[in-house]
């Protein structure tokens, strides 16, 4: 009996031992990066102000307040040359100077020129690559990119490298237009979008961001185990465009097939998972929303190999379907995600109790090649074929092509979307009498060229309405079918 206490006592002494050091380990400080608009537009007026001197103003109340553990940079476009997209500096990278000397710095900025946001942005995350710690990049804006086509894409590309970083933008003072260009961009980053419309919102836009860093500061941490008790420690870090998709995670004993941990999260935001585990090999799935409670939508997010004494960190890849705002809700009843080069390894995500946000959602899965269908009630799409899914990665679907009926007669009672040349249907869509949702829905299609024909009551033949209608890459063809 007094063997038994002995060893029960140790045992509970060693997990004591164990979290208590977690605590203690070092953890690389966050980072917020600055970047600052000073074109010309920056010296537009809000009541009675420039612009440039309301955010110098604030901005010398919101950074004395940011924690001494957060390291503060800052940049700036437009500040030096009239019609030059290359006009951009960095400053002062994170930690190079105190506060004090930024501020000076930021004093001294005049706007002049143009807006090259997105070679101001990849400027900064050059200087990113290879920090452990995850960096805040703040864009204050008046007005959208003047320099680069496709901003959004510059971001994504590079939130997709790997380089740790959120992208914040605040848009001061801006039209609708550009409001959405500076909301697509944010959401590329990973970050949020905030209005401001004077001095007052945007230092608490300001004060939101700082807020959200802050909680990033963490104690230092050590680690101390002990190899008499044989246990090691699962690290799941999920993306954070996963965001509320996973409903419940389980950890299967690869050598047993049985359940050793599971958690749930209930549409909550899942940035890690982390466990002790005795050594072996382990199966990581996830249940996602909608299914959840069906037992169904099962997903193999990554197999692990556990060490006694070590940590594993495991960082699931990612499929992201990208759906452009005119592609927003388009008819979806399920994704089908096909592992080519695990035979016989498909996962599905279907529409089930109203939740169209958990077939669109993104999937975080066991990295590998794959094969993504859309099923859309009436017929299948495949997106993507042979799409690599690196681990910690996020890989991007651009869904931005379809068909969509704008309005029709009354006695047109359905339509059919074929390929020109063939005869097979690409969309055979018939009213519903009830909701007229699946004749009025969009639809993904691949581009190309297509013949029309609508079902007309009292006609024994499809009619054909058009001939070679081209719908290209991007683009999404309203057909207005009265008649």
């Amino acid at each position: 009996m007094k063997e038994r206490l002995r060893f029960a006592t140790f045992f509970a002494l060693f997990f004591i031992c164990f979290w208590v050091s977690g605590a203690l380990a070092s953890t690389p400080s966050p980072q917020i990066m600055i970047i600052l608009d000073a074109s010309g537009s920056m010296y537009g007026k809000i009541n009675g102000q420039a612009k440039i001197d309301v955010a110098k103003q604030v901005i010398h109340k919101i950074v004395p307040a940011i924690s001494p553990k957060v390291k503060v940079g800052l940049s700036a476009y437009g500040h030096h040359r009239k019609g030059d997209c290359s006009d951009m500096e960095i400053i002062l990278k994170p930690g190079e100077a105190d506060r004090k000397v930024l501020l000076q710095r930021m004093d001294a900025i005049s706007p002049k020129g143009m807006t090259p946001i997105a070679r101001s942005i990849t400027a900064v995350a050059d200087t990113l690559k290879g920090n452990e710690a995850e960096t805040t990049i703040i864009l204050v804006s008046d007005g959208k990119e003047t320099c680069s086509p496709d901003p959004c894409g510059v971001v994504r590309s590079l939130k997709a490298s790997g380089i740790k970083f959120v992208l914040d933008v605040i848009g001061f003072d801006v039209s609708s237009e550009e409001k959405e260009q500076l909301m697509c961009m944010a959401n590329a980053g990973g970050g949020k979008y905030y209005g401001a419309d004077d001095a007052s919102s945007l230092l608490a836009a300001l004060k939101d961001v700082k807020k959200e860093v802050e909680k990033r500061i963490e104690p230092a941490k050590s680690v101390k185990k002990s190899a008499a008790i044989g246990l090691g420690k699962l690290d799941v870090e999920f993306n954070k465009h996963v965001g509320g998709s996973i409903f419940e995670l389980k950890v299967i004993n690869q050598k047993t097939n049985k359940v050793v941990a599971r958690k749930e999260f209930h549409n909550t935001y899942v940035p890690s998972f982390k466990i002790p585990l005795l050594s072996g090999d382990y199966e990581i799935r996830s249940f996602c929303c909608g299914l959840y409670r069906e037992n169904m939508g099962e997903f193999v997010v990554g197999r692990v190999h556990i060490e006694k004494g070590k940590t594993t960190v495991y960082r699931p890849g990612v499929i992201y379907l990208n759906f452009s705002k005119e592609m927003e809700f388009p008819i979806i009843t399920g994704v089908v995600y096909e592992k080519i080069d695990e035979p016989k390894m498909t996962m599905t995500q279907k529409l089930t109790g109203g939740y169209p946000y958990c077939v669109r959602a993104p999937r975080a899965l066991i990295p590998g090649r794959y094969n993504v269908t859309i099923n859309q009630e009436v017929n299948a799409i495949t997106v993507a074929k042979d799409l690599e899914v690196k681990e910690g990665q996020v890989s991007s679907i651009d869904i931005d092509t379809g068909f969509v009926v704008k309005k029709a007669s009354d006695n047109v009672v359905g339509y059919r979307l074929v390929r020109s040349g063939e005869t097979s249907p690409v969309l055979d869509v018939h009213r519903d009498f009830f909701r007229d949702i699946l004749f009025y829905g969009k639809y993904i299609v691949e581009p190309g060229s297509y013949d029309l024909y609508l079902y007309v009551k009292g006609l024994e033949e499809p009619l054909a309405v058009a001939n070679g209608l081209e719908i290209t890459k991007g683009q999404v063809l309203e057909f207005d079918a009265t008649i």
